[in-house]
Parts: C-alpha cells; structure tokens; sequence
C-alpha cells in the first residue's frame, strides 16, 4: 500500500486512491460477508441450542437419496455443520483474492 508522501514528494493521486479504494473495498466487502453471514446464522439458529431442524445436516442428508443426488446429498455436512468452520473458510477466501488483487502491477 502506498504511504502518504513527506513533504518534499509529489502524489502520485492514481496510486493513492487506488489504495484508498481498495482498502474501502475491502472493508465493505469483509463487512458485508461478516453481516450476511451472521443473519443467516440467526435464521438456522433464533435461539442458542435451537436449529430449525431443516437446516440439520444429518436430517438433510437423511432426506435426499444419495443415488438421485450424490453430490447435493454428500453436500450436506459441509453446507450446514459447523459454522466456526465455514465462516473462517469464507474469510479466507476473500483475504486470498484481496492478497492477489493487491499484489497486481496497476496499469
């Protein structure tokens, strides 16, 4: 990232607000992930100990036939059990593609 020049150097205003923008992206799109993911937590979950038993991995799985459905069917667990799991994969996932976008030459 660039820094703020000292008082003897020029800006350089495309790389600056380049930085800017993609710091402000960042923020927004870790926020936004964070928010919907928390909403749909709250939905699976209303109250501590009470899932909505559709969102029960065991349960989903156990309602889909394997043989119809092997990839939705063996989905299930992934999909639905622990969220510390998925949520930090999600996380991850978006730092990866900031660390490669921020590694790209502009221009």
């Amino acid at each position: 990232m660039a820094s703020a020049p000292g008082p003897d150097e020029s800006i350089d205003w495309r790389d600056f607000l380049r930085t800017l923008e993609d710091a402000a992206g960042a923020w927004q799109t870790l926020y936004s992930y964070v928010v919907g993911f928390t909403i749909e937590e709250q939905a699976v979950e209303p109250r501590a100990g009470e899932r909505y038993l559709r969102f029960d991995a065991a349960g989903r799985a156990a309602r889909l036939d394997p043989a119809s459905t092997p990839l939705t069917h063996a989905a299930s667990r992934h999909m639905f059990d622990d969220a510390a799991v998925r949520f930090a994969f999600g996380v991850e996932v978006i730092l990866d593609g900031l660390a490669a976008r921020l590694g790209e030459t502009p221009g």
